[in-house]
């Protein structure tokens, strides 16, 4: 079973630095060398790698604290096992709140809650809010469950004053910069995408938007998508795009597939212009007055999905491109 500490391996701090720390309670006061034997303490107690900076320096109300980076919650999850899941989203008074159950191997476990304001977003900016959310909501459950009360990176933007800082005498002085390494580029050749040609007109473009109406409903591409339908993607993804009774007599592409796998094509192949064309007939409907059906909204939602997978396969391609060896 694996502690969430270890706090048997660190060496105790000088009775200097922890009278520094107790009385004023603000790193500032301390001196290089007092600061990075607190800042080394604080990794080896967590078990962290001190040379990997998981911790950066804030300056808060005045005083000089340390926050959590990503680089510290994936090493605690990795660590410790970490399983997190989110169980539940909702959007009230024009905030986004996700809650994320977080459990370690070893049986503890806690909620915490991420929460941003996205009322007048859309477009990019309401896409990166959503993610965003999920993603403080994660970082926040990890830090809890291993016992760090600290702030993440993703909440310094939220607090009034907050400024990450610099100090003298931080980790980085532990050892020598490293020499330069030889890099190799590394270009990435995508496979053909094999599929049916749609039997529908792929010229047809759907509206490049995402917007919150209100709290229960979204614009996703110009189609009225109630934010369940939106939220409930990973309880609806695996089943067919058309139901086999159907399959038969529609003339959709997107009866060979399963919504998921229809999400899974590249942004400009047949499967999304197979739904940017029901999209796009959804909008027109949507202007004579007409509610949007189910598989309308549901092709919306997919399109966003396989245009997130895009988005965020082209970031990791650009990490990748240059290997340093």
């Amino acid at each position: 079973m694996t502690n969430l500490t270890t706090t048997d391996q660190a060496q105790p701090l000088s009775s200097a630095t922890l009278e520094a720390l107790v009385v004023g309670g603000d790193l500032s006061k301390l001196n290089p060398t007092q600061r990075v034997e607190y800042y080394t303490a604080r990794c080896v107690r967590a078990g962290l790698d001190p040379a990997t900076q998981p911790f950066q320096y804030l300056n808060l109300q005045g005083k000089l604290t340390l926050y959590a980076t990503k680089t510290c919650t994936d090493q605690l999850s990795s660590l410790h096992g970490i399983r997190l899941s989110i169980i539940g989203q909702e959007t009230t008074e024009g905030t986004r709140i996700v809650t994320v159950r977080a459990e370690a191997r070893d049986g503890r476990a806690t909620e915490e809650i991420g929460a941003l304001p996205i009322a007048g977003l859309k477009g990019d900016a309401l896409a990166n809010a959503l993610m965003k959310c999920v993603t403080k909501a994660k970082r926040r459950a990890v830090l809890s469950l291993c016992g760090l009360g600290m702030m993440d990176e993703t909440e310094l933007e939220t607090v009034a004053g907050a400024k990450p800082g610099f100090a003298s005498g931080t980790v980085s002085t532990l050892q020598p910069p490293a020499a330069a390494k030889p890099v190799i580029q590394v270009k990435a050749t995508p496979a053909p995408e094999l599929e049916p040609e749609p039997a529908l007109d792929v010229n047809q473009a759907a509206p490049p938007e995402i917007e919150a109406l209100d709290d229960n409903t979204l614009s996703v591409y110009g189609v009225r998508v109630p934010v369940k339908t939106f939220d409930g993607w990973e309880s609806w993804n695996k089943w067919d795009c058309v139901s086999k009774d159907k399959q038969a007599t529609s003339k959709s592409a997107l009866k060979a597939y399963t919504w998921a796998q229809a999400a899974q094509g590249a942004p400009d192949g047949k499967r999304a212009a197979s739904l940017k064309w029901v999209i796009g007939k959804a909008v027109e409907e949507q202007q004579q007055g007409k509610e949007p059906s189910l598989f309308a909204q549901r092709c919306a939602v997919a399109l966003h999905r396989m245009q997130q997978a895009a988005q965020t396969q082209a970031a990791a391609d650009v990490e990748e491109d240059t290997v340093p060896w």
